[in-house]
Protein backbone atom coordinates (compact mmCIF):
# COMPACT_ATOMS: atom_id res chain seq x y z
CA UNK A 1 0.00 0.00 0.00
CA UNK A 2 1.59 3.20 -1.15
CA UNK A 3 1.19 6.29 1.00
CA UNK A 4 0.59 9.75 -0.33
CA UNK A 5 3.56 12.06 -0.33
CA UNK A 6 4.04 13.40 3.23
CA UNK A 7 1.30 11.27 4.81
CA UNK A 8 3.40 8.53 6.38
CA UNK A 9 6.93 7.84 7.42
CA UNK A 10 9.24 5.22 6.07
CA UNK A 11 9.16 1.75 7.65
CA UNK A 12 12.08 2.14 10.11
CA UNK A 13 10.74 5.49 11.37
CA UNK A 14 7.04 4.67 11.79
CA UNK A 15 7.39 2.94 15.16
CA UNK A 16 8.49 4.15 18.57
CA UNK A 17 11.78 2.83 19.94
CA UNK A 18 11.40 0.25 22.70
CA UNK A 19 11.52 1.64 26.22
CA UNK A 20 14.33 0.18 28.29
CA UNK A 21 13.89 0.51 32.04
CA UNK A 22 11.12 0.49 34.57
CA UNK A 23 9.98 4.12 34.65
CA UNK A 24 10.76 7.05 32.37
CA UNK A 25 12.44 10.05 33.96
CA UNK A 26 10.11 13.02 33.87
CA UNK A 27 12.80 15.61 34.58
CA UNK A 28 15.44 14.18 32.27
CA UNK A 29 18.08 13.58 34.92
CA UNK A 30 19.00 9.98 35.73
CA UNK A 31 18.95 8.75 39.31
CA UNK A 32 22.49 7.99 40.39
CA UNK A 33 22.79 5.18 42.93
CA UNK A 34 24.77 5.95 46.05
CA UNK A 35 28.02 3.98 46.24
CA UNK A 36 28.43 1.64 49.18
CA UNK A 37 31.47 0.03 50.73
CA UNK A 38 30.83 -3.61 51.39
CA UNK A 39 32.41 -5.45 54.31
CA UNK A 40 34.70 -7.00 51.72
CA UNK A 41 36.75 -3.80 51.95
CA UNK A 42 37.58 -4.65 55.54
CA UNK A 43 38.76 -8.07 54.51
CA UNK A 44 41.33 -6.71 52.07
CA UNK A 45 42.78 -4.19 54.52
CA UNK A 46 40.94 -0.97 53.69
CA UNK A 47 41.63 1.39 56.60
CA UNK A 48 39.21 4.30 56.15
CA UNK A 49 36.13 3.00 57.98
CA UNK A 50 36.21 5.83 60.54
CA UNK A 51 36.32 8.50 57.82
CA UNK A 52 33.42 6.89 55.99
CA UNK A 53 31.43 6.63 59.23
CA UNK A 54 31.98 10.36 59.92
CA UNK A 55 30.92 11.31 56.40
CA UNK A 56 27.89 9.04 56.63
CA UNK A 57 26.76 10.74 59.85
CA UNK A 58 27.14 14.17 58.20
CA UNK A 59 25.13 12.98 55.22
CA UNK A 60 22.33 11.73 57.46
CA UNK A 61 22.15 15.06 59.33
CA UNK A 62 22.04 17.03 56.07
CA UNK A 63 19.40 14.69 54.63
CA UNK A 64 17.20 15.09 57.72
CA UNK A 65 17.47 18.89 57.56
CA UNK A 66 16.63 18.86 53.85
CA UNK A 67 13.62 16.63 54.45
CA UNK A 68 12.26 18.91 57.20
CA UNK A 69 12.61 21.94 54.93
CA UNK A 70 10.93 20.08 52.10
CA UNK A 71 8.00 19.12 54.33
CA UNK A 72 7.54 22.79 55.40
CA UNK A 73 7.63 24.02 51.80
CA UNK A 74 5.14 21.36 50.68
CA UNK A 75 2.79 22.27 53.55
CA UNK A 76 2.96 25.95 52.61
CA UNK A 77 2.39 25.12 48.95
CA UNK A 78 -0.64 22.98 49.82
CA UNK A 79 -2.03 25.74 52.04
CA UNK A 80 -1.53 28.36 49.32
CA UNK A 81 -3.21 26.21 46.68
CA UNK A 82 -6.19 25.52 48.94
CA UNK A 83 -6.63 29.25 49.65
CA UNK A 84 -6.43 30.23 46.00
Amino acid sequence: MAAMHGDAQCAPCDRKPPFIGETPFSCGTPIVPEPTLNPSGLQVGWKHQDAVATLEERRKVKAAAYYQTKKKINALRLKASSEA
